[in-house]
């Protein structure tokens, strides 16, 4: 079986199609920011603890990612790499002081295949896009800093670079079930 992480910036669909995979069987594990209390602080509002959090939220998933990708097709919306790119966006802002620590963690965290996604599908959309998908999000959730938006695919780049790891961008500002068909080709071929 397959997994794969739906990574991107805040409004790309990254949850949208995670729901579309669901539909077609699939497990979809939701992003950090829906396994934290409602009290932690995201995005430019984040700082060293909610770095902490965010990384111990992607975690709790982690036992049932293993278990299930033996059995079921897994998508996770957000994955441990974004909340590492975050925490260095953070880090960068003065914001947090968590990143050296996360990035020792999170590198050798993703030295156990079984936590590595079969497939890294980096989810971009043009700000426009954003800025439109951003209305629906809670208030908590919404992420329209434009430093943030500069930095967040720089840094999550040289992450995945840094790690081996292969990824592939895939456009959103298309149909939805046209974003979730390209994804679905793309499994097929693994």
């Amino acid at each position: 079986m397959v997994f794969i992480a739906l990574e991107g910036f805040s409004g790309t669909g990254k949850t949208t199609i995670s729901r579309l995979l669901a539909r077609r069987g699939w497990v979809a594990i939701p992003e950090s920011a829906h396994f934290v209390p409602k009290t932690v602080p995201l995005a430019d509002r984040g700082n060293t603890y909610s770095d902490y959090a965010l990384i111990g939220a992607t975690l709790t998933s982690s036992y049932d990612i293993v278990n299930l990708r033996r059995e079921r097709n897994v998508v996770a919306d957000g994955y441990i790499v974004s909340d590492l790119t975050y925490s260095k966006i953070r880090y960068e802002r003065g914001q947090s002081k968590a990143y050296p620590v996360l990035r020792r963690f999170v590198f050798s965290l993703l030295k156990d295949k079984l936590l590595v996604p079969d497939l890294f599908v980096v989810l971009k959309a043009d700000e426009d896009t954003i800025y439109r998908r951003q209305k629906y999000k809670e208030e908590r959730e919404k992420n329209i800093n434009i430093y943030f938006m500069e930095r967040y695919y720089k840094i999550l780049y040289m992450l995945h670079r840094e790690m081996g790891h292969n990824f592939t961008n895939l456009s959103t500002d298309e149909r939805k079930e046209k974003t979730e068909r390209k994804i679905v080709e793309m499994v097929e071929k693994l």
